[in-house]
């Protein structure tokens, strides 16, 4: 099976990484960025490409979709429309009603849509759970959930400033709410 990994930064890489310990030999990457490209090449011998066409015709099975927030839903319906299964950080979405447009397209083509979903592992999530199956509380009608995180820490070595985490525009923050 042929990987082609969309996003080279932090978490492309990681996924990488997983695929190659995982014994998979057939992994390509792309990303606009030629710094990430290189080191894609670099670290991990895999072969990387600088336009999604170029990348495409390299024919892979699967996308590992690993671009900020406000991209996912593009690559996940193009991934659809190439006719590639699909892994995507959650959220893939925005929108309810852009869910339900990715959910009907995704039925339609008969291809594997998978969203990573982290947060079901957290302990305390594990342990809100289990209390509901077993009766000890009742179904849930409203959340508060707080969190917190100091940018500088996340990725020391690029100003936290330019991260997508720390902006609105590309769906910064969004991958630490638990959906």
């Amino acid at each position: 099976m042929k990987f082609l990994v969309i996003g080279l930064g932090s978490m492309g890489k990681r996924r990488i990484r997983n695929l190659l310990q995982l014994g998979e030999k057939d992994v390509l990457g792309f990303d606009l960025r030629e710094d990430r490209r290189r080191e894609a090449e670099e670290k991990y011998g895999v072969q990387t490409f600088d336009t999604l066409g170029e990348a495409i015709r390299a024919d892979p099975d699967v996308w590992i979709i690993s671009v900020p927030p406000a991209f996912h839903l593009e690559y996940a319906l193009k991934a659809l429309e190439e006719d590639v299964h699909f892994f995507c950080e959650t959220p893939v979405a925005d929108s309810v009603m852009a869910i339900d447009r990715l959910i009907e397209v995704s039925c339609k083509s008969r291809r594997l849509a998978a969203p990573s979903c982290n947060m079901c592992f957290l302990s305390g999530v594990k342990h809100i759970s289990k209390m509901m199956n077993v009766g000890e509380i009742g179904q849930p009608l409203c959340m508060l959930y707080e969190v917190g995180h100091f940018l500088p820490d996340w990725h020391p070595y690029e100003d936290y400033r330019s991260y997508y985490v720390s902006g609105k525009t590309f769906g910064g923050g969004a991958d630490v709410i638990p959906m």
